[in-house]
């Protein structure tokens, strides 16, 4: 989507365009290597990528822990499992699912390298420029690189790093600011300013279910749910009140911080974070989507970590356990959020063949793009217009009469508002991408489909079926319709016709 609405081409040529913030340059490089690469429309280096982020952020959180001597040493195991834990959770899945939220991984690994860095006077000067050029880096992923600046500025002054320190500290933010601001385009002011302002209990209050948004995952399934709400929403405030106080200790505390000031860091940028996404969502109501599962997490394992720094003798392992089954409760959410990938996959198939299907757009905000994305993505082969079934769409395929029945067949078909068709099936489908191809009376090629392992809960469909399979035809097609699957060995579905 980046190339084609930078009318790029799969190149290097417009990457240095203005865009929204979450798609700011260091991404976009690894975007077009994967494209370059033609990973089979996979985007291996963009996950590779995610995946070592999330494992830098864990690291330094076990580094913080292991050279912390306020911090027992029977205690720093279970800390570090809870930060390793927390950092690599499989409610982050979406992050390393879907490439496009790659910026969210790259730039909170570049601030948490960064805090830890900058924070611990042991590793010198180089380690320190280190963290300032991590900045940078995190500026150029996301919009929160440039916001933790003031994060790094305040964790200067209280470890009293030296006017030299806050110097390049303030170089290092014009710098970011510099490259920030040359190619973003900011969406306009929000009213939830306007709203914190006048009101501001709403936006307190989204605050709250921003941070206690586990919870509500792990009561909204349970007999519990009707509480999940605001049983979230008050544990979230709690965090939040214990965020301010440890603030508050960390301002006292001065150079005695040195080894742990990585935690108040990560405690500011999630407060900053969550104040902005909570000002959205005061205005504009919504539910917490995964992609900020990251954040919250590590906010919830540095107060942890604080916890038990500040209050050691009541034990670290019962509260590294607790937080361990809390994290464990939300595995099925995890699991359920998988199903992103195979949403990703849905849109990929209706947007190939040309069609809108709510069931999607309900649950993604792509609607608009892609109708204005998709004749640039055709007209420049970008994926997924680079197979041949979707170079094929309109046009007259040789395809065979009389071929074998497959082993499957059509559970549903279902008309969507724009005049195509959704077919639910199974069977006789294999891997790969397009595998299945529609073919009307006229013997154009109409519709295209493959192997699908969501939820057919989604399409109204209860169903569930490992071998399951969805496919899509465009507006206008005239039956009987007939669906060939695969090349190397072709069959029919024997319900196909009609």
């Amino acid at each position: 989507m980046f190339l084609a609405e930078r009318n790029s081409g799969p190149a290097f040529g417009g990457i240095w365009r203005q865009n929204e913030y979450h798609l700011m340059l260091l991404p976009r490089i690894v975007f077009v290597l994967d494209e370059l690469a033609g990973w089979g429309g996979r985007f291996i280096l963009s996950q590779a990528a995610a995946l070592i982020s999330l494992a830098a952020i864990a690291w330094a959180g076990v580094r913080a822990i292991g050279g912390d001597e306020a911090i027992e040493p029977s205690l720093r195991l279970p800390l570090a499992a809870v930060v390793a834990a927390f950092t690599l959770s499989a409610t982050h899945v979406e992050v390393l699912a879907e490439p496009q939220k790659l910026w969210i991984s790259m730039a909170t690994a570049g601030c948490v390298l960064a805090l830890h860095l900058t924070g611990q006077a042991c590793f010198g000067r180089g380690a320190f420029a280190l963290g300032m050029l991590l900045i940078v880096a995190a500026t150029l992923s996301g919009v929160i690189g440039l916001l933790s600046l003031p994060v790094v500025v305040v964790v200067v002054i209280v470890l009293r790093g030296g006017w030299a320190r806050l110097a390049g500290v303030v170089v290092t933010g014009a710098i970011a600011a510099l490259l920030f601001f040359t190619h973003i385009n900011l969406p306009p002011p929000s009213g939830g300013l306007r709203l914190l302002l006048s009101d501001p209990v709403p936006v307190v209050l989204a605050l709250g279910r921003f941070f206690g948004a586990p919870l509500a995952r792990i009561l909204g399934g349970s007999p519990l749910a009707a509480a999940a709400e605001p049983a979230a929403t008050a544990l979230g405030l709690s965090g939040v009140t214990l965020a301010v106080w440890a603030w508050l200790v960390f301002l006292r505390g001065g150079r005695s911080w040195t080894k742990a000031a990585l935690w108040p860091g990560i405690l500011a940028l999630a407060l900053i974070w969550g104040g902005s996404v909570s000002l959205r969502d005061a205005v504009e109501p919504g539910p917490v989507l995964s992609r900020y599962d990251l954040i919250v997490s590590l906010f919830w394992a540095a107060l942890v970590v604080l916890t038990v720094r500040a209050v050691p003798r009541a034990g670290g392992w019962p509260l590294a356990g607790l937080a361990l089954l809390l994290l464990f409760l939300q595995v099925p959410f995890g699991l359920r959020a998988i199903t992103q990938a195979e949403i990703v996959a849905a849109t990929r198939i209706a947007l190939t063949v040309g069609v809108s299907d709510p069931a999607i757009e309900t649950r993604r905000a792509y609607t608009d793009d892609m109708g204005r994305l998709r004749p640039l993505m055709r007209a420049r082969g970008l994926s997924p217009f680079d197979t041949d079934a979707a170079r094929s769409l309109g046009a007259n395929p040789d395809i065979p009469r009389g071929l074998p029945i497959c082993a499957g067949g059509i559970d549903r078909a279902e008309a969507l508002p724009d005049g195509g068709l959704r077919l639910l099936g199974h069977g006789g489908v294999p891997t790969g991408r397009l595998p299945l191809r529609i073919v009307d009376a006229q013997g154009r090629l109409v519709g295209l489909g493959e192997r699908w392992r969501g939820n057919f809960g989604m399409f109204g469909h209860a169903q569930v079926r490992e071998d399951g399979w969805l496919a899509y035809t465009a507006p206008g097609a005239t039956p009987p319709l007939r669906i060939q699957v695969g090349e190397d060995t072709p069959c029919q579905m024997p319900d196909a016709d009609g």
